[in-house]
């Protein structure tokens, strides 16, 4: 959706309904206020837009999508430095991991599941079937500040899972499983776990 005010014209990145006006989000730090009164396909337009680029909209909920392909590019580029060979899996066929993986000194095949969050929150995670090729590394991307790794192998994230339906008191087959934060960090930057 394109809106054109006064030799201004912007993409819409967002959209908010607020008292009949529309707060229009747009990228950059352009400031203008465009009034409207056509009528459309759809019905007349709304009568005034602002675009306004203000801290509580950079503060705004970041999208699961956007952070989960941030993680995986994030950690594929980890590996690669390390001298790792990756490969991502696409679509729905390959609900296992996120990355095929080649070490670089055994050339040993293993699988990575990506975890990724933006805010210090418990990692969820889903129980699946042991498999000994199997590695989680769980990826924090911030907006504000660096990347954070923290690699798992597959028995130590059973493990906590385990421990945590445990204290909860909670059945094994509990649909919502995952680790906290605290229990990752003792994790983080343990590339050494991974086959070499």
């Amino acid at each position: 959706m394109r809106v054109r005010a006064p030799n201004i014209l912007i993409n819409i990145a967002h959209v908010a309904r607020n008292n009949g006006e529309v707060d229009v989000i747009g990228i950059g730090t352009i400031r203008a206020l465009a009034t409207f009164g056509q009528a459309t396909p759809f019905g007349r337009m709304m009568s005034t837009v602002r675009i306004t680029n203000s801290p509580e909209h950079a503060k705004e909920k970041r999208s699961a999508h956007r952070t989960q392909w941030a993680a995986q590019f994030a950690v594929a580029s980890e590996l690669c430095k390390r001298g790792y060979e990756v490969a991502f899996t696409m679509g729905n066929a390959t609900p296992l991991a996120d990355l095929m993986v080649v070490s670089p000194t055994s050339k040993k095949n293993f699988l990575i599941d990506v975890k990724g969050l933006y805010k210090p929150n418990p990692w969820v995670i889903k129980t699946k079937a042991t498999r000994g090729s199997l590695y989680y590394v769980l990826a924090f991307v911030p907006n504000d500040t660096s990347n954070r790794f923290f690699v798992l192998s597959q028995t130590q994230v059973n493990t906590y899972i385990r421990t945590e339906l445990a204290r909860l008191g909670r059945p094994d087959n509990y649909p919502m499983t995952g680790i906290l934060w605290r229990q990752a960090e003792a994790h983080e930057n343990r590339w050494n776990v991974l086959p070499q």
